[in-house]
C-alpha cells in the first residue's frame, strides 16, 4: 500500500526494476493507480516506457501529479475517466480512451429463461427488473428501491432482482422491509451466473450515483435488453438516450421510476431499444 509506505515498497521496487532487466521488457504495463506507482518508478531507473491504464475518474490530488509525470502515455477507459487529467493539458494529449470491451463469442447464456426462472421462484405471470452490481453507495440501489415502490403500483406483477453482494445489502434489506416490499425483491448475493439472470430481465436498470465506465451495461446490452440508468459518468458514452435505453437524472427515484414504467408500459418499445443495444456493442464494444 502507499498510504503508509514502509521498507516492502523500497524492497518490492527493487525487485520489480531487476525483473525488468532479467527478462528484457522494453514496456511497462501498469494497471491502475498503485501499479503505474511501482512500474513508473521502475520505468525511470531501468530507462523503459511506462503506460498508465487508468480506470477511475475519482481524482488523487496527493498521487496523481507523479503518475501524470512519469507515463509515457496513458490509455482511459472512457472520456469521463480521462477528464481526471484536465488539470494537466500534456497528460490529457497523451491520453487515448479505450473502452471496455465484451467478448461476445464466450458471454452467452448457459440455460433457458424458463429454467432460470423456475430455479428463482419467478411465477409465469410476473415480469422481471433487475440489476447486477457490487452494493455499495455509489451504485445507487437505495434509489433502486424508492423507485420500484412506485413501479409496483403501476405495474404490481412486476418482481426486482438485485444481483450482486456487499457492505450495502443488510441495510438496504432494512429498506425494503420498512417499505413493505417483501416477497417483491430477491437479492441472489454473488452469482457467477450473469447472463443467465440477465436472461430473465425484461428491463435492466443501472441506478449508479456515478460510473466510471458501466461494463455491466455491455452484458445487458448484449443478450438485448433495453436499459434505464442515470446519466452518470461513462454510462452516457455506453447508452443511447432513446435509442438504447431511458437515461435519467442520478439519485433521482421518482424519474427513475417514470423511466421504469415508460418501457413497461411499452413492451414493442423496450425490444426496439434491446435490438438497438446489441447492435451497438456488436459495433462498438466487441472485444474481438
Amino acid at each position: 500500500g502507499l498510504r503508509r509506505p514502509g521498507p516492502r515498497v523500497f524492497r518490492s521496487l527493487l525487485a520489480l526494476v531487476r525483473l525488468v532487466k532479467e527478462t528484457g521488457a522494453c514496456l511497462l504495463h501498469a494497471n491502475g493507480s498503485r501499479a503505474m506507482f511501482y512500474a513508473g518508478l521502475a520505468g525511470r531507473l531501468s530507462g523503459r516506457s511506462v503506460i498508465w491504464h487508468l480506470r477511475i475518474s475519482d481524482q488523487d490530488p496527493q498521487l496523481d501529479w507523479l503518475l501524470v509525470w512519469m507515463a509515457t502515455r496513458i490509455i482511459a477507459i472512457s472520456e469521463a475517466v480521462k477528464a481526471r487529467l484536465n488539470r494537466w493539458p500534456r497528460a490529457y494529449g497523451r491520453c487515448t480512451v479505450v473502452p471496455n470491451g465484451l467478448d461476445l463469442a464466450t458471454f452467452v447464456t448457459a440455460k433457458e429463461p424458463a429454467v432460470v426462472r423456475g430455479s428463482l421462484g419467478i411465477g409465469p405471470e410476473e415480469r422481471v427488473i433487475g440489476t447486477v452490481g457490487r452494493l455499495v453507495p455509489f451504485k445507487g440501489h437505495r434509489y433502486l428501491l424508492q423507485a420500484f415502490a412506485g413501479v409496483r403500483l403501476r405495474h404490481p406483477s412486476v418482481r426486482l432482482l438485485v444481483v450482486g453482494d456487499g457492505p450495502e445489502r443488510d441495510s438496504l434489506e432494512q429498506q425494503l422491509h420498512k417499505m413493505g416490499l417483501d416477497g417483491t425483491v430477491q437479492f441472489t448475493g454473488h452469482r457467477c451466473d450473469v447472463p443467465d439472470l440477465l436472461s430473465v430481465m425484461e428491463i435492466f436498470v443501472l441506478p449508479s450515483i456515478g460510473e466510471h465506465f458501466g461494463r455491466v451495461l455491455l452484458e445487458a446490452m448484449a443478450l438485448e435488453k433495453p436499459v434505464v440508468g442515470t446519466q452518470a459518468g461513462g454510462v452516457l458514452e455506453v447508452v443511447e438516450d432513446g435509442v438504447t435505453g431511458v437515461l435519467v437524472p442520478p439519485a433521482n427515484p421518482e424519474a427513475l421510476a417514470e423511466g421504469i414504467i415508460r418501457l413497461l408500459d411499452d413492451p414493442t418499445q423496450a425490444r426496439a431499444m434491446g435490438r438497438a443495444g446489441r447492435r451497438r456493442v456488436e459495433t462498438y464494444f466487441n472485444l474481438r
